[in-house]
């Protein structure tokens, strides 16, 4: 005779096991803990509903190429549209009340935003029911790098636009996110009819201006802060406040043929009308190797006064520029005669454009670092942190083997000076890393025959 035990376990140790699992990447498995027991079922519904995804595609397993996304059609869509309208709108469970995310992701098709996939049915619940609605997403949900496209808020019915601002007055939604949005009111970020929003997320993001006040004094300060809106960075943070809006990350993509409102010319209109004042924390320069200007002309660290992370990536050849792009980078550093008194960590990082060539004789060169130079313009810098990220074809068991090697290289080419009598300089870190080189061209074959060869040396 066999008996059997029930185990159970408090409710605090439920909500940590669920706590840890992902409404969005883990929704199996919280299915899965929704059918275990009544206790699990309540924290797994919580985590379930928690983030509400509205999209036109879903994820499938296939054997060989392992989980993929494929569009829905547009019957499928609908009855998913209609089935979720109708579970937050039945009060015997309350789901609407545990809603805290909403991201709606918009496909190439535009068919999440069509009349017939009842969106707006189940935005207009949420409306109503989701009082605990705080972060609210919406972008667009490229398939692949290829086919990303970015979306315009013209595009949205006006029904839809309508109530997704209505929901930002009326619900305490304090963080928005937008994903490859162009073309959004700054009246959103600029208005006192959105109490609760405090913070924004941008990823290759921007706005226009609006003014929707009719007070002249209170007309002159929003139409100050709505043109620096149309400025913000495309891909970054910021915290709202009422006519005051703060920039703490931002991302800064330099392309060898400068865009006439691209992100270069972005900062430099904020650094120059009102960003000196905001709280620049950290702030990312991605520049394109083949971008042969003037390194980041106009821009000068002291003038973010605030910044504590200063970050660069850029690229270089295999064939012997190395020493040329940190040069670059250094010359920049000591640019300007403004101080950037907060300033703790400067991030250099340097990808290879080319893939990597195992031929032993390859050298880097000489990579002179002049640290102690840095101290005078950033006072309170702790770290510089130099980052070389090598580009392979395929990971081997050869590759960390390779990484050993090209760290060792590089660390016999960098060359500090520091005099006995210049102030401590920050301390170096240095990291080699690899990652895949993406050309589809490359015969993998004859790679993998050239790794074994230098191995084999």
């Amino acid at each position: 005779m066999s008996t059997t035990y029930a185990i159970l376990l408090p409710s605090e140790v439920v909500d940590l096991i669920i706590g840890n699992l992902s409404p969005t990447d883990d929704a199996a498995t919280l299915y899965s803990c929704s059918r275990v027991s009544r206790t699990f079922s309540s924290a797994a519904r919580r985590g379930i509903f928690s983030t509400l995804v509205i999209n036109a595609h879903k994820t499938s397993q296939d054997q060989n190429l392992g989980f993929r996304t494929v569009p829905r059609s547009v019957e499928s869509t609908t009855h998913r549209n209609k089935a979720l309208a109708s579970l937050l709108a039945d009060p015997t469970f309350g789901l609407a009340l545990l809603v805290r995310e909403l991201q709606i992701r918009i496909d190439t098709r535009c068919l999440i935003i069509n009349e017939s996939s009842h969106l707006n049915e189940v935005l207009t619940i949420i409306h109503s029911r989701a009082s605990n609605l705080n972060t609210l997403s919406l972008g667009s949900e490229p398939q692949s790098a290829a086919s990303i496209r970015e979306r315009s808020w013209s595009e949205l019915p006006v029904e839809t636009a309508s109530i997704l601002l209505s929901m930002c007055r009326t619900l305490p939604v304090s963080q928005l996110r937008f994903l490859y949005f162009s073309d959004i009111p700054s009246s959103i970020l600029t208005s006192p009819q959105y109490p609760h929003l405090h913070r924004i997320e941008l990823q290759w993001t921007t706005f226009v201006p609006t003014v929707e006040n009719n007070d002249s004094t209170l007309e002159e300060e929003t139409n100050t802060v709505s043109s620096l809106v149309a400025y913000l960075p495309r891909y970054g943070s910021c915290l709202i406040s009422r006519h005051k809006i703060v920039v703490i990350r931002a991302y800064i993509f330099v392309f060898s043929n400068p865009e006439p409102k691209g992100d270069l010319a972005r900062l430099l209109y904020l650094l120059e009308h009102g960003l000196p004042k905001s709280l620049v924390s950290f702030a990312c320069f991605v520049i394109d190797h083949t971008y042969g200007g003037d390194f980041l002309a106009g821009v000068d660290l002291g003038k973010m006064t605030e910044l504590r992370t200063a970050s660069f990536r850029t690229y270089f050849h295999l064939s012997g520029n190395l020493s040329q792009s940190v040069s670059k980078v250094m010359d920049f550093l000591k640019r300007g005669n403004l101080q950037a008194r907060k300033l703790q960590e400067i991030q250099v990082i340097l990808r290879s454009s080319d893939a990597l060539d195992w031929a032993p004789s390859n050298q880097y060169g000489e990579i002179h670092l002049h640290l102690d130079l840095l101290r005078d313009k950033y006072p309170n810098l702790q770290k510089f942190n130099l980052c070389f990220e090598l580009s392979i074809f395929r990971y081997s068991e050869h590759t960390e083997g390779l990484r050993l090697h090209h760290e060792e290289r590089f660390l016999a080419a960098i060359k500090l000076t520091n005099p006995a009598s210049s102030p401590m300089a920050p301390i170096l870190q240095v990291d080699v890393s690899m990652c895949l080189y993406d050309d589809v061209n490359y015969d993998y074959a004859s790679s993998r025959e050239s790794i074994d060869k230098f191995w084999q040396q």
